[in-house]
Protein backbone atom coordinates (compact mmCIF):
# COMPACT_ATOMS: atom_id res chain seq x y z
CA UNK A 1 0.00 0.00 0.00
CA UNK A 2 1.30 3.32 -0.94
CA UNK A 3 1.82 6.41 1.55
CA UNK A 4 -0.25 9.42 0.14
CA UNK A 5 1.44 12.97 0.29
CA UNK A 6 -0.01 16.46 1.27
CA UNK A 7 1.50 19.78 -0.02
CA UNK A 8 0.94 22.96 0.51
CA UNK A 9 1.89 24.77 -2.92
CA UNK A 10 1.06 28.15 -3.75
CA UNK A 11 2.09 30.69 -6.67
CA UNK A 12 5.48 32.74 -5.73
CA UNK A 13 5.32 36.67 -6.80
CA UNK A 14 1.97 37.46 -6.47
CA UNK A 15 0.55 40.35 -3.85
CA UNK A 16 -2.02 38.09 -2.79
CA UNK A 17 -0.96 34.84 -2.00
CA UNK A 18 -2.66 32.30 -3.76
CA UNK A 19 -2.28 28.47 -2.46
CA UNK A 20 -3.73 25.14 -2.69
CA UNK A 21 -3.35 21.72 -0.70
CA UNK A 22 -2.91 18.75 -2.91
CA UNK A 23 -1.87 14.73 -1.84
CA UNK A 24 0.13 12.23 -4.00
CA UNK A 25 0.91 9.01 -3.70
CA UNK A 26 4.50 7.93 -2.71
CA UNK A 27 4.63 5.43 -5.85
CA UNK A 28 3.97 9.21 -8.18
CA UNK A 29 6.51 10.16 -10.67
CA UNK A 30 7.81 14.05 -9.83
CA UNK A 31 6.23 14.73 -13.66
CA UNK A 32 2.72 13.61 -11.89
CA UNK A 33 3.19 15.74 -9.11
CA UNK A 34 4.02 18.51 -11.30
CA UNK A 35 1.08 18.18 -13.23
CA UNK A 36 -0.82 17.92 -10.16
CA UNK A 37 0.41 20.84 -9.59
CA UNK A 38 -0.69 22.80 -12.30
CA UNK A 39 -4.12 20.97 -12.47
CA UNK A 40 -4.36 22.45 -8.73
CA UNK A 41 -4.19 26.19 -10.11
CA UNK A 42 -6.64 24.94 -13.46
CA UNK A 43 -3.49 25.60 -15.64
CA UNK A 44 -3.13 23.67 -18.81
CA UNK A 45 0.74 24.00 -18.51
CA UNK A 46 0.79 24.90 -22.27
CA UNK A 47 3.55 27.16 -22.07
CA UNK A 48 5.57 23.92 -21.09
CA UNK A 49 5.16 22.19 -24.20
CA UNK A 50 6.89 24.05 -27.00
CA UNK A 51 10.32 22.68 -28.42
CA UNK A 52 12.38 24.82 -31.29
CA UNK A 53 14.48 22.58 -33.29
CA UNK A 54 16.22 23.83 -36.71
CA UNK A 55 14.39 26.89 -36.64
CA UNK A 56 10.98 25.72 -36.13
CA UNK A 57 9.01 25.51 -33.14
CA UNK A 58 6.85 22.58 -32.64
CA UNK A 59 3.87 23.16 -29.54
CA UNK A 60 0.60 22.07 -28.06
CA UNK A 61 -1.92 24.42 -28.29
CA UNK A 62 -5.06 24.66 -25.83
CA UNK A 63 -7.85 26.29 -27.06
CA UNK A 64 -9.70 27.72 -24.67
CA UNK A 65 -13.46 26.80 -26.46
CA UNK A 66 -13.57 24.07 -29.12
CA UNK A 67 -15.31 26.90 -31.09
CA UNK A 68 -12.32 28.51 -31.51
CA UNK A 69 -10.82 25.26 -33.64
CA UNK A 70 -13.32 24.96 -35.80
CA UNK A 71 -11.66 28.36 -37.52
Amino acid sequence: MADVYKFKVRLNELENVIWRDIEITSVSSAAKLGYAVLAAFECTGSHLFNIRFHGKRYEIVFEKDSAAMNL
